[in-house]
């Protein structure tokens, strides 16, 4: 159109029987008649990527995915005539789904559950190919294609990150085979995690005899609650529960205590002796009684940017607190984020030294200190839209409570700019910013990381053996080495391909009159930051049920309607009953 420097740039388009064009766009698919003439928008869910080209054309009808379900839509009105819930059968990575017709009015779903078809005016879906059991699970792959056969077969296309390593598999019904396999192994975790699916699948391609069921509390933008994790730990007190389980959100010292979790030792020793582990990582999940229960198969950690002055203040939550310069310390942020970012920041100080904030004492002083940094930032409980904007702050919380800072120190409004390094395309921006800021420093915040896919196995199972060898697959080089986008790998043989595999990628941050553009972190700054793993040695465990009660009890405090004690002691009551049980 005039005025524009380009116009629509379809993933894809359909030409009809009569010569109308159906005109994919990211959030609608337009109907056009070879003259040009727009005879429908039919509007569609986007997916967050511009290939996304999800819906088919059949016997008058186009059939896509809207507000989360199948639709149909009549292309001589343009107006929805079915809508078809499809939860079952998405799985959790929402948008990489496909659709296609069986050529008599019924639908095929594409995903990581499998195949799954619908009859025209049926209301259940039948899975024909179980996802869980083939690479349609994989986390690693990309769904391009998928076509049906002449011989009762299908074609699935997929590709690998950034479309590369295209592979065609062809699906045929065995009639032979068991449509479950005899052993089945169990992995439950609160919430989805990629590189347990990654691991699942290829587990289940290595062993074609066990079953590896998958289990998550909730699906992709559930909440998990305080009574799921009760009944997860009624369940495991019993003697029963998953074989494995992925701790991340649970009480895992507790766990420990209670005996819960089998011991991993010997485990973990051969993969130290291996030398394909940091063994620092493993080693900073050595108990004090010398076992090791539970092992982290991702990290992220927190890096800061800023001149000598702020570097060094992150040496200790008082350093933090009693920093005094031309601007604050720390960006605008909200208090819930704030407190756990020191809490993270500070893990060895709260956690490690004695001290726990079921203590009264460390307690008021961890919630004072919060709050004389949070004033001396302007940070606030809560955040109203215009504040938003004006301050560069959300009111999202991150449970780690690292929220990226780079840009608010760049702009002058901090003197330091804190990164959570949980993958290169992380360091994009932040790289950038201390480029263009000569004296400008870009290191770990102290040796605290983050460690997520935490592993452990029920002490109850019936397939101790079998647990440990999907542990292992879980920390191997081939599931380490894909890019999930949920964390650094803890392999070293991964993690040293990651580090010398370039990606043609780049990032734009913008707010207000700000812009700042980059490009994928080089080489050197890649060894930079891969060189910083070994320091690591102590992973920050929150316990995500403990600081969301601090969170909750703290905001009158912070708000300014009753004192630190007042709010220590209200919190103090809620722990004591949650440690108890």
């Amino acid at each position: 159109q005039e005025g524009r420097d380009y116009g629509m740039i379809p993933p894809r388009f359909q030409v009809l029987e009569n010569g109308s064009l159906l005109i994919y766009d990211y959030y609608e698919v337009f109907l056009y008649e070879p003259s040009g003439k727009k005879l429908a928008s039919m509007p569609k869910d986007f997916s967050g990527t511009d290939s996304d080209s999800r819906g088919f054309y059949d016997n008058g009808e186009f059939v896509t995915m809207l507000n989360g379900n199948v639709v149909r839509y009549d292309l001589k009105t343009g107006a929805v005539t079915e809508t078809i819930n499809c939860d079952e059968v998405v799985g959790n990575r929402r948008g990489a789904e496909l659709l296609l017709g069986d050529g008599e009015g019924g639908i095929y779903m594409v995903s990581e559950v499998g195949l799954s078809h619908l009859n025209k005016g049926g209301t259940m879906w039948e899975v024909l190919i179980d996802g869980s059991l083939n690479r349609m699970s994989m986390r690693s792959l990309v769904l391009v294609s998928f076509m049906a056969g002449e011989n009762e077969d299908y074609y699935g296309v997929y590709s690998g990150e950034m479309g590369g390593a295209i592979q065609v598999c062809r699906y045929e019904y065995d009639p032979d085979m068991a449509s479950v396999p005899p052993s089945v192994l169990t992995v439950y975790s609160l919430e989805d995690n990629s590189t347990v699916r990654q691991a699942a699948a290829q587990f289940q391609s290595s062993n074609p005899d066990v079953w590896v069921d998958v289990r998550t509390a909730v699906d992709g933008g559930g909440t998990v609650t305080e009574e799921m994790i009760q009944g997860l730990n009624t369940e495991l007190l019993s003697g029963k529960g998953a074989d494995i389980l992925i701790l991340d959100g649970l009480p895992m010292e507790s766990y420990v205590e209670k005996g819960i979790l089998l011991d991993l030792t010997d485990m973990a020793g051969d993969l130290e002796n291996s030398g394909d582990m940091y063994n620092n990582l493993l080693e900073g999940f050595k108990g004090e009684d010398g076992y090791i229960y539970m092992v982290p198969c991702r990290i992220g950690f927190p890096m800061v940017l800023g001149q000598e002055k702020a570097i060094q203040a992150f040496s200790s939550i008082k350093a933090m607190t009693e920093y005094q310069g031309e601007k604050p310390l720390l960006a605008v942020e909200n208090y819930n984020n704030l407190l756990r970012k020191v809490a993270t920041l500070g893990y060895k100080e709260l956690f490690m030294e004695g001290n726990t904030l079921a203590d009264r004492d460390t307690l008021i002083w961890y919630l004072e200190s919060v709050k004389a940094m949070g004033e001396a930032s302007g940070s606030k409980t809560l955040f109203a839209e215009d504040e938003m904007s004006e301050h560069w702050v959300s009111n999202h919380v991150v449970p780690s409570g690292i929220v990226d800072s780079a840009i608010n120190y760049d702009d002058g409004r901090c003197e330091s700019g804190l990164v959570y390094m949980d993958g290169y395309g992380s360091l994009m921006v932040p790289a950038k910013v201390r480029e263009q800021n000569p004296g400008t420093r870009m290191v770990q915040a102290g040796s605290v990381y983050i460690p997520t896919a935490i592993a452990g196995i029920n002490r109850a199972t019936a397939n101790e053996e079998l647990a440990k060898e999907f542990i292992r697959c879980l920390l191997s080089y081939d599931v380490q080495k894909e890019e999930l986008y949920d964390g650094l790998p803890v392999n070293r043989k991964a993690f040293e391909t990651l580090v010398e595999t370039d990606r043609p990628v780049s990032s734009g941050v913008g707010a207000g009159d700000y812009h700042i553009s980059a490009e994928y972190p080089s080489l050197e700054v890649r060894k930079e930051a891969a060189a910083m793993v070994d320091n690591l040695t102590i992973p920050a465990l929150l316990d995500e049920t403990v600081m969301k009660m601090i969170s909750e009890g703290s905001q009158n405090y912070f708000d300014g309607k009753e004192t630190v004690e007042q709010a220590a002691d209200a919190i103090l009551r809620k722990l004591s009953i949650y440690l108890a049980e």
